[in-house]
């Protein structure tokens, strides 16, 4: 059977890689662009979407669950250098359990918007989040 773009399972596989490699490709973006919030929960938006569009009702928060739980954890290794240099490995843990955490509600959050048509309100609700979040964790450092 070959294997083509239009498929589910070819789609429902593809997701959870973004979300994976989504700290790599927003890095550079994010140097231009000092904006992590706005930038970070519109592409989070369309992962959002495109876990909507291809599974079902009953599917959807497993794979949003997947897809936040490989997002917090490729970023936290983007971030690993910190953690080398303040040569304490415990900064790498709390950044994933607390990043971790504040990707999950926002993607849990931009879901609902999705699923109730109201897209934009999660969205808005989402980069407030995020925003304040960086806000109290720019306060810890």
């Amino acid at each position: 059977m070959e294997v083509t773009n239009e498929q589910p399972t070819f789609k429902r596989a593809g997701v959870p890689l973004l979300a994976l490699s989504l700290p790599l490709l927003l890095w550079p973006v994010e140097l231009w662009l000092p904006y992590p919030a706005l930038i970070e929960e519109t592409t989070k938006l369309g992962i959002v979407w495109l876990v909507v569009r291809t599974n079902t009702r009953g599917a959807q928060a497993k794979m949003i669950l997947l897809c936040g739980g490989l997002l917090a954890a490729s970023e936290a290794f983007l971030y690993l250098i910190n953690a080398a240099q303040y040569g304490n490995l415990a900064v790498f843990w709390w950044r994933l359990v607390l990043t971790g955490s504040m990707h999950l509600i926002s993607l849990f959050v931009l879901w609902w918007g999705v699923r109730e048509r109201l897209g934009w309100a999660g969205w808005a609700t989402a980069v407030l989040w995020h925003w304040s979040f960086n806000q109290l964790a720019a306060g810890w450092g």
